[in-house]
């Protein structure tokens, strides 16, 4: 997985490590859906006086936050667009097509 890897995403300033980080506080595990299947990411928030919540730089990085309070998943807006099109099409439920994201994994 990208985690084992040592993979870090940086949300904020074009992906690259926020300034105001004196040092390189615990990243921030989130299972991301896309439509290859889920994917476990570090993730790393700006923490700029003023920066917005997790849940804005989720979506401001074309991720959308599973929660709005401390998320954990994100969905990409490509699965997101996939599911809907699948949907209107075939009337694929959202379980099933979340259990057939599980086995691409």
């Amino acid at each position: 997985s990208l985690v084992d890897l040592g993979a870090l995403y940086y949300i904020g300033h074009d992906g690259e490590p926020c300034p105001s980080l004196k040092e390189l506080p615990s990243a921030h595990k989130i299972q991301v859906a896309h439509v290859n299947g889920f994917h476990c990411l570090k993730v790393h928030y700006c923490v700029c006086v003023g920066a917005p919540t997790p849940s804005t730089q989720l979506l401001q990085a074309r991720l959308f936050p599973g929660t709005l309070h401390s998320p954990k998943t994100a969905y990409t807006l490509e699965v997101l667009n996939h599911f809907h099109i699948l949907n209107l099409a075939s009337c694929l439920t959202a379980r099933n097509f979340l259990n057939t994201l599980a086995r691409l994994t």
